[in-house]
C-alpha cells in the first residue's frame, strides 16, 4: 500500500499544479520510486501496463495518460465479463 500512496501523492501534485504534465519523470521521482510505481501500476491494472509502457513515459502527463488508458481498458474488460 505504500507504493499506492507514492503514486497518489504524485497524481495529487500533478492535479494541484505543484508539478505540471510537462514535468520530466526524472525531475519528479528517483529511479527506485519509478520501479515502485511500476510495480504498483502492474498490480493495480492486472498487468495491463508493462515496464516498456512506463519506460516510454517521459513526462508526468504521459504517465497519467497511460494510467487513464489502462483504467479505461480495465473497466471495459470488467464490463464485458458481466
Amino acid at each position: 500500500m505504500e507504493n499506492q500512496r507514492v503514486l497518489d501523492t504524485l497524481m495529487e501534485r500533478l492535479s494541484s499544479g505543484e508539478i505540471s504534465p510537462d514535468t520530466a519523470l526524472g525531475d519528479a521521482i528517483d529511479s527506485l520510486t519509478f520501479i515502485d510505481i511500476f510495480l504498483d501500476l502492474e498490480r493495480e491494472y492486472d498487468s495491463a501496463i508493462t515496464l516498456d509502457h512506463v519506460v516510454a513515459c517521459k513526462t508526468m502527463g504521459e504517465l497519467r495518460a497511460l494510467m487513464d488508458t489502462a483504467r479505461a481498458g480495465l473497466s471495459k474488460s470488467r464490463e464485458e465479463e458481466q
